[in-house]
């Protein structure tokens, strides 16, 4: 695409140029509302933190900051889209019609945009202080959820640009950029907190299976096994086994061994019992 700038209205016409200003008419909603959803999914896990607490009032300040982002965030994007008059000056100069100060508005914007950002990412701190966790456990928490700031970080970037777009040469390709780069951070800094866990149990399956691999018994002519296969299989014949004996009937004349029962006696006792019967005969 070419971009012809400071040439003359028929060489303008001629270039691609509206189209790369269509382009970028095109996406400054789609930014607007992406920042607003992704503010709006992390101040929800905020309120999955504390489901089922007594912190109502915790809760109210997570809902007033969730209306203000992205009824903020809506209003942005539409003063972006009826910018101009009629709509399609937006992309094409050469169209009869007024628009309003470019720079008051993407100033304002991105000042919101940081403003809040370091609200939502520093609301749960008080909160994550609080815990009756671990020193240890309570930093890496804490430090997780203040990853958020790299949005800030490319919020205050996109702004520097701000000047060329408004007062410069008019090329917006930094802008533009830290703008992307802004709306996937903070589509992956959301998404952290519940990654953590899956991540913990990957790394723990892992580990689990190192161990068994060198967990192997051979035997004398050179076959592998695995101990911990083994030794389940050999605990489930011994169990079968036992469950399957009975216990004797006790018969006259029978010989049991029994376990002695006196503390402190080894061995074994054996115990015979007899029955002895008389029968009476009449003398004559």
């Amino acid at each position: 695409m070419g971009w012809v700038h400071n040439a003359s209205p028929e060489v303008q016409a001629a270039s691609q140029y509206p189209l790369i200003l269509g382009l970028n008419y095109a996406g400054r909603p789609f930014y607007q509302v992406g920042i607003a959803g992704f503010k709006a999914s992390l101040c929800l896990s905020y309120l999955r933190l504390i489901s089922g607490t007594s912190k109502r009032l915790y809760r109210i300040v997570i809902w007033i900051v969730i209306m203000a982002s992205t009824l903020g965030h809506i209003a942005g994007a539409l003063g972006l889209l009826f910018n101009c008059t009629p709509i399609r000056k937006s992309w094409n100069y050469h169209v009869p019609g007024k628009c309003l100060p470019v720079s008051s508005l993407f100033y304002g914007l991105a000042i919101y945009t940081i403003i809040s950002d370091v609200v939502i990412i520093v609301l749960p701190i008080p909160l994550l202080l609080g815990l009756n966790i671990k020193l240890a456990q309570k930093a890496g928490v804490v430090c997780l959820f203040l990853l958020g700031l790299f949005t800030t970080v490319c919020s205050t970037m996109r702004l520097t640009q701000i000047q060329r777009v408004a007062f410069g040469d008019g090329n917006s390709t930094m802008l533009v950029l830290w703008g992307t780069v802004e709306f996937n951070v903070g589509n992956i800094v959301t998404c952290i907190p519940y990654l953590a866990p899956l991540l913990k149990g990957f790394v723990r399956g892992i580990a689990s299976n190192s161990d068994k691999s060198n967990q192997f018994y051979y035997d004398s002519q050179g076959r592998s096994y695995l101990m911990d296969s083994w030794s389940k299989d050999l605990q489930s014949h011994i169990q079968s086994t036992v469950s399957g004996l009975r216990q004797p009937k006790r018969t006259p004349s029978e010989e049991l061994i029994l376990a002695t029962q006196e503390p402190g006696h080894g061995g074994i006792e054996k115990t015979v019992e007899y029955r002895v019967s008389s029968e009476g005969r009449s003398i004559k």
